[in-house]
């Protein structure tokens, strides 16, 4: 029952992050751009996160004083200078991700970008195996193989701007890649889930909107619709998302997590294909089907492996 609550828990998460670029699309025509959606993303979210962040830490803390266990030295919200580092340069990954994949919106097909960006895992594997000199193993190498032609298939010789879609979804894949490395290598993976969370999205708020000053691309909304959606929008990635994907691993753990993720860029497909009319040819499909069987296979057969 346990893993059945889990397993649901993260196909509801898959589905939320799926429905992103609806919204995304949603809140350009409102005026946004993908710079400030990303400000929005982070900030609006804050005062929740700061909630949940202090009552995590109450309840840690009355748990240890229940067990008769000293309190900790982190205890509370308060982080070193080598923490604040850290946070900053995990951050920048965390922050231009979703500004390149939002930015490919504007060129590809929802689906598409969500799809390719979704190619993330096979891009850590290249770096385990490149940059860390991990042993590079047939199922890594088939799901490669797979990732590429899938990427291939994609593109369209006569599609206007195409390949500055794919290539702006693909870095948001790498700026991922790089989030998520940096983030098992730093020391902020002990520290508490939603205080983690908080500060992340702290930063990345204030580093995102002093670059939308900078680059004079920050807008305010002017209709109650814009600044409501917008807060649904970083309320339900930042906190209901996250928290279910989170719940999901701790339930089901995350191989299966991850492959229950498959469900986001199916998701960006349907709702492309039935609120914008977004054409879904048999190479683009065919392309979607490669990038997707990369993903399961190094995710099932690779963990099998290791």
């Amino acid at each position: 029952m346990k893993e059945l609550k889990g397993s649901v828990y993260a196909v509801i998460s898959a589905i939320i992050f799926g429905c992103m670029p609806i919204v995304a699309k949603y809140l350009y025509a409102e005026g946004c751009n993908p710079v400030s959606l990303v400000v929005y993303r982070y900030s609006l979210a804050l005062p929740v996160l700061l909630i949940l962040a202090l009552r995590e830490q109450g309840k840690d803390e009355r748990e240890r004083k229940a067990a008769g266990e000293p309190s900790k030295r982190d205890s509370g919200m308060r982080i070193t200078m080598s923490q604040l580092r850290q946070f900053i340069i995990l951050s920048t990954g965390f922050s231009l991700t979703p500004i390149l994949l939002f930015s490919s919106y504007n060129y590809i097909s929802s689906g598409s970008a969500t799809t390719i960006h979704f190619s993330y895992p096979v891009l850590v594997i290249l770096a385990s195996v490149f940059i860390f000199k991990e042993k590079a193993t047939w199922t890594k190498i088939a799901s490669v193989v797979f990732c590429v032609i899938g990427l291939v298939l994609f593109y369209e010789p006569g599609q206007a701007n195409g390949a500055a879609g794919i290539l702006l979804a693909l870095a948001s894949g790498v700026t991922y890649t790089f989030y998520m490395m940096y983030f098992e290598r730093s020391t902020l993976k002990f520290m508490k889930p939603f205080k983690t969370n908080f500060y992340m999205s702290l930063v990345s708020a204030v580093m995102v909107f002093v670059l939308s000053l900078a680059t004079g691309t920050f807008v305010l909304f002017h209709s109650i619709r814009g600044w409501a959606a917008a807060f649904g929008f970083s309320f339900m990635l930042i906190v209901v998302a996250c928290v279910l994907f989170q719940l999901g691993i701790a339930m089901t753990g995350a191989q299966k997590t991850a492959i229950l993720s498959t469900f986001e860029p199916l998701t960006s497909i349907v709702l492309g294909v039935v609120c914008f009319g977004e054409a879904v040819g048999i190479k683009t499909g065919i392309g979607v089907a490669f990038i997707l069987a990369s993903v399961i296979s190094i995710t099932l057969f690779g963990r099998k492996n290791a």
